[in-house]
């Protein structure tokens, strides 16, 4: 599932820019996510950050419901999830951020590209939310339900995303550390071993509060940078990474 998970999005990239552009689509795609010269540093400190406000509250809003970090984690393995959860996630960036969204920005708004970006990013993890929400033997009522938290969850997502590659000038790597450092604080963070039911019971909160995290960090940078569309320095298209030098 893992390998269906990366590839997929990858595979569509690749078929989309080859047949948008030939070789030179696929050399553009390949350029935007190794080349950092492509972004600056006042691209690189807009785009992160969202992540640096992101990892913060939620370590303090995890600590504050009852989740802290694993203790088993070290040091060394905090480094290693961080830096495998980038890897992990490189060849979902390709697709959602290095493809979908700059085809998404050549006719449409950053906000509304935004959005159907998170539908498409919700839907491709459902076998995921079956798993481990609804179930694999409920009924699509239920499997629907259960994708629904996901979808809330995915779209203010989708929007920091959108605002970090726009900031970077379309630097995909950008949006891998995004992605990895939120997967990578799923992976480090877990309930608190206290046996307290009230403190049980405030974990239990942590989703929602996290949800609410995201939320206003959106919103916060929809308000902010409305004006100009959720991109400070100019939307990214397809046409606009095919013309792009560092």
């Amino acid at each position: 599932m893992l390998g269906g998970g990366v590839l997929g999005p990858v595979a569509g990239a690749i078929l989309a820019w080859r047949h948008r552009a030939g070789a030179a689509g696929l050399r553009a795609l390949w350029r935007h996510l190794v080349d950092v010269r492509i972004s600056d540093w006042r691209g690189w400190t807009g785009a992160l950050l969202p992540a640096g406000y992101f990892a913060v509250a939620s370590t303090v809003v995890f600590a504050l419901t009852g989740v802290t970090f694993r203790s088993e984690v070290g040091p060394l393995g905090f480094a290693g999830l961080l830096l495998a959860s980038c890897v992990l996630v490189i060849g979902e960036e390709l697709g959602w951020r290095g493809t979908q969204l700059p085809l998404l920005q050549e006719t449409g708004g950053a906000l509304r590209s935004s959005v159907v970006v998170a539908v498409s990013w919700a839907f491709w993890h459902l076998p995921l939310v079956l798993m481990w929400g609804a179930g694999p033997d409920s009924s699509p009522l239920e499997a629907g339900l259960a994708l629904i938290p996901y979808l809330l969850l995915t779209i203010p997502m989708a929007v920091m995303h959108t605002f970090a590659f726009n900031s970077a000038r379309g630097l995909v790597l950008v949006s891998v550390v995004l992605h990895g450092l939120h997967n990578h604080l799923n992976a480090v963070l877990g309930p608190n071993p206290a046996e307290d039911a009230a403190l049980a019971r405030a974990g239990a909160l942590s989703g929602p509060v996290l949800m609410g995290v995201f939320w206003s960090v959106a919103v916060g940078l929809w308000i902010a940078f409305r004006g100009r569309d959720l991109a400070p320095r100019g939307k990214v298209t397809a046409s606009s990474m095919l013309e792009s030098r560092p």
